[in-house]
């Protein structure tokens, strides 16, 4: 619950592809070391960096209490920070779930019981015999909170350390800008309704079009970087 942190790393950015106007705004920060007042001449009334804009804003108003000068942006952008870090904590665990078990269904894996995919259909596959019983399009990873259960494996302890790490903890008692319940997606998904256009009549042909459905949650970058790429195991039947 390091507010203070989290205002000087949105401050600080990226530093890479901005333009001129967003960089010196990010070294009047740097120069003032933090001085909200500096940092906001220092836009010289640009357009720009309207969530920064905001924050400095509420320093300028509540100097001592960075979660209340964070609290002026609103309830969705503060809350897309929390789905942001648990997304890249569900992503790293994704890769490592793939590289050590590829394809296969191994005990301690998460998986959805029912075709409704909720929260209260998530069992644990206990033993071998569960595992070929369960296939790998059931199974599922949580997004990091106080309300989902780990997996019972490696994967559960890589959870651990990541969170670790970053000295993370998600309690229901903590603010919410600094909890969340977590939730669960599948770690493999089929799209749907998919159809494929060629442009050209024969192997010349350089382009094609694409036109699929995927669930909630899941991205289209990531169903062509499989297609372009090959980053997973498909040495075995995926269905």
């Amino acid at each position: 619950q390091d507010f203070s942190k989290a205002i000087h790393l949105l401050m600080e950015g990226t530093t890479t592809r901005e333009t001129a106007e967003v960089r010196r705004v990010r070294k009047a920060w740097k120069e003032s070391n933090g001085d909200p007042h500096a940092t906001l001449k220092a836009y010289k009334g640009a357009d720009i960096m309207p969530r920064e804009k905001a924050i400095l804003q509420g320093l300028k108003r509540y100097s001592d209490n960075p979660l209340e000068a964070l609290r002026c942006l609103n309830h969705s952008m503060r809350m897309f920070y929390v789905n942001a870090y648990q997304s890249y904590i569900w992503n790293l665990a994704a890769s490592r779930r793939m590289k050590i078990y590829g394809n296969h269904v191994v005990e301690g894996d998460l998986y959805y019981d029912s075709e409704r995919d909720e929260r209260c259909d998530v069992k644990v596959v206990k033993t071998t015999e569960d595992a070929l019983s369960v296939n790998i399009s059931q199974i599922v990873l949580p997004l990091p909170g106080y309300k989902v259960r780990y997996p019972e494996n490696e994967i559960g302890e890589f959870y651990a350390s990541l969170l670790q790490h970053d000295n993370v903890r998600f309690e229901k008692i903590d603010i919410p800008e600094a909890t969340a319940k977590g939730s669960y997606r599948k770690l493999i998904v089929h799209p749907v309704n998919l159809t494929v256009e060629m442009n050209g009549s024969d192997s010349t042909c350089k382009s094609m079009k694409l036109c699929f459905q995927l669930p909630k949650g899941c991205y289209a970058t990531m169903l062509l970087r499989e297609l372009m790429l090959k980053t997973a195991d498909r040495s075995n039947d995926l269905s």
